[in-house]
């Protein structure tokens, strides 16, 4: 698929412009990414905070939080929504969002590939965001620096079993080590393989004590199969763009 003429597309889940998520938890136990290693990894800020909602930009380049070096600012133009986006339970969470001016790539920031074919179960995978590292919810801090987490995807059959038939085949489900895993929050965090994009969270598990990291995998929308809309928006945007 080509990018040229477009501004930067970016996919996030629709939670993260509509309200649905919190700023509270994110990545739980995952490691510190190196410079460079994700450069398709964006911050979606507003007023300079990482979070959603409101008047939307995004930062590229971004490892440490604390650092600019390598950043770059770009404001959000445009936001494409699925028009059968659900919010509860989340179904259909997808966004594309076009930038005002193109983005120059180097090492720090250049685009992901799509994926070439449907993601298959217990395939490795990793998800990338901010973090904020612990269980302990009198903890609140988010981590300093980008937070990558390995997991291992889950079948739909699976999946529809400890959540029922809210998981349709549109979303991927995919688990860390034990308590490790996604958090709310942290809605629009790539989930790679082979340096493809297959998953965008969306939404986990929560409940009393623990709020997430538990047993129950995390739930994601499933990149391929919405690769037609994606082409639609890319196709729409570009005739914009004339």
């Amino acid at each position: 698929m080509e990018f040229r003429g477009i501004q930067l597309i970016v996919f996030i889940a629709v939670s993260i412009s509509c309200g649905y998520s919190t700023d509270l938890l994110r990545i739980i136990n995952g490691k510190s990414a190196m410079l460079g290693r994700y450069p398709h990894q964006v911050s979606i800020q507003r007023m300079n905070w990482h979070t959603c909602g409101g008047r939307l930009r995004v930062v590229t380049g971004v490892i440490d939080r604390a650092q600019s070096n390598f950043t770059n600012t770009f404001r959000v133009s445009m936001v494409y929504y699925h028009r059968y986006f659900r919010p509860q339970p989340p179904a259909n969470d997808i966004a594309i969002l076009k930038l005002s001016r193109q983005i120059p790539f180097n090492d720090y920031q250049r685009p992901i590939k799509l994926p070439t074919q449907n993601t298959q179960s217990r395939v490795e995978v990793t998800v990338t965001g901010w973090g904020r590292g612990y269980h302990d919810n009198r903890r609140r801090k988010q981590m300093r620096y980008l937070q990558k987490l390995n997991m291992i995807t889950v079948s739909l059959r699976v999946c529809q079993y400890i959540y029922g038939r809210v998981i349709t085949p549109r979303q991927l489900c995919a688990k860390g080590a034990p308590g490790s895993g996604m958090c709310i929050g942290d809605s629009g965090g790539a989930l790679t393989h082979n340096d493809e994009i297959v998953g965008i969270a969306s939404w986990v598990e929560i409940g009393d004590g623990l709020p997430c990291a538990k047993a129950s995998p995390d739930v994601f929308t499933r990149v391929y199969a919405y690769l037609p809309w994606i082409n639609d928006v890319l196709s729409l945007s570009h005739q914009k763009s004339r």
